[in-house]
């Protein structure tokens, strides 16, 4: 935990540790006496600008509930779908969390919405000094860096028009009370932009300070070396990394890209790293379609272009796949089957929202290999934005879609205009295994099949 200073603009001094997102902020300094609450009042918009200072001396232990909406069109357990207060300030954070609703603790939850949280304040003593001052100006310093702007330059809360901020810029019709599922399909209350936006990295997992999870790719050491040529591999690079610019490459790959690359920004944070950018897995193929263009996304995943990674070569496969990924071989192209009520047990299962009967899956946003970096999920209950990639695979699935490049066919049960009626059956048809950025596990091992170096 690096070492962090709250400054007020009086001069005063309040040293503590970061267990939130790390950059320095400036702001009101407010102070919050609620013993419980804290995800509601993060996402309340009436702290936006300000720093918040919980009395209570306890924070973190009951960690943070899902992003859950209501059947009215409102979230479950926020005030909005996002943290509006710059910062919190807290006297003893608590690092295990322990509640039947907790799905991540309030340090990981920080820094997804990269809002710094401090811990070790003498709250008490601030609480103090603002009672006897009134609210004032203060920033977040971190240890060994300067913010930006000089001691005496202390931001205005009143030149910053935060109520324009935080209000709605068009008019937003929620369910009103007694409105039937039936009626609201057929109406207009549903939210078309709201949405719920998640991606996962090392910051998400406790005690690592690289990704553990299968999506990133995590190291499993040496012990879990699968072949000969594999361990072979490992110690003739030992000590060697990429590197781009002097930094170390973030060195992404997957099983299968489905026969384009994606890039990373649109699979994690909304960083371009240029040298994961989309390409074509081909050397005779080089020309790619634009399949950010969803008739291009359409006409890709429908067929089967040149790949390397194309191939159901089990030779070939199983120097990359442990044995019981190689139970199927219909990974560069592949179709998933739901019924209506499997799909949508399932995403009320995955997801923690009931959105009644699915009507529709929607692509919103395709990345550089058609991957999907947003869909809309629209039911006779609610309607839902949600991205990124790995968030819509575990919303479809009862562990990992293959991947989120896919199309989506819907069948019915009675005839009629489909306008009108619940689709009885969702076909996704499917390129590729795992996020596609980077190197394709199985392109790569082809290409050194066929003697490329």
């Amino acid at each position: 935990m690096r070492n962090v200073t709250l400054i007020l603009d009086d001069g005063s001094r309040f040293s503590g540790k970061s267990f939130g997102y790390e950059k320095p902020v400036a702001g009101e300094v407010v102070f919050n006496t609620a013993m419980t609450g804290y995800p509601e009042s993060l996402t309340d918009p009436s702290y936006a600008g300000q720093l918040m200072t919980l009395t209570y001396p306890l924070v973190g232990n009951y960690g943070v509930p899902p992003f859950t909406i209501e059947p009215n069109g409102l979230a479950t357990f926020m005030e909005s779908e996002k943290i509006h207060a710059e910062a919190i300030i807290v006297s003893d954070y608590s690092y295990e969390y322990s509640h039947w609703n907790a799905v991540e603790s309030l340090g990981d939850w920080l820094k997804r919405e990269k809002v710094p949280g401090i811990t070790g304040i003498d709250t008490r003593e601030l609480t103090k000094v603002l009672r006897e001052h009134g609210v004032m100006m203060g920033k977040i310093v971190f240890e060994n860096e300067e913010l930006r702007m000089k001691n005496e330059e202390f931001p205005s809360y009143s030149d910053i028009n935060y109520v324009d901020q935080v209000s709605c810029k068009e008019i937003i019709h929620y369910f009103p009370s007694g409105t039937s599922s039936h009626s609201a399909a057929n109406s207009s209350f549903f939210i078309p932009n709201s949405s719920f936006i998640k991606w996962y990295d090392h910051e998400a997992h406790r005690n690592f300070d690289v990704c553990a999870d299968d999506h990133c790719q995590r190291y499993q050491g040496i012990t879990r070396a699968s072949t000969p040529q594999a361990i072979e591999a490992v110690s003739a690079t030992r000590g060697e990394v990429l590197m781009y610019k002097g930094a170390i490459c973030d060195a992404r790959f997957s099983k299968c890209c489905g026969g384009a690359f994606e890039e990373f920004q649109n699979c994690w944070e909304n960083v371009k790293h240029p040298y994961l950018i989309r390409q074509r897995d081909s050397k005779t193929e080089k020309q790619l379609p634009d399949l950010n263009i969803e008739a291009e996304a359409d006409k890709w995943i429908r067929t089967s272009p040149v790949a390397f990674c194309n191939t159901q070569d089990k030779k070939i496969l199983s120097q990359v796949l442990n044995n019981y990924d190689q139970e199927t071989a219909d990974f560069y192209r592949w179709k998933v089957s739901y019924s209506q009520q499997e799909l949508s047990e399932l995403i009320h299962q995955r997801s923690g929202i009931d959105f009644g009967q699915i009507i529709d899956l929607i692509p919103v946003e395709r990345g550089t290999s058609g991957r999907l970096v947003r869909l809309k999920i629209v039911g006779t209950l609610r309607t839902l934005i949600i991205g990124k990639e790995l968030e819509i695979r575990r919303t479809l699935s009862t562990s990992h879609l293959y991947s989120s490049a896919f199309v989506v066919d819907k069948e019915y049960e009675e005839k009629g205009h489909k306008e009108d009626k619940i689709p009885s059956r969702f076909i996704l048809t499917g390129a590729g295994w795992g996020h596609g950025v980077g190197l394709c596990q199985i392109g790569a091992a082809v290409m050194g099949e066929q003697g490329y170096k």
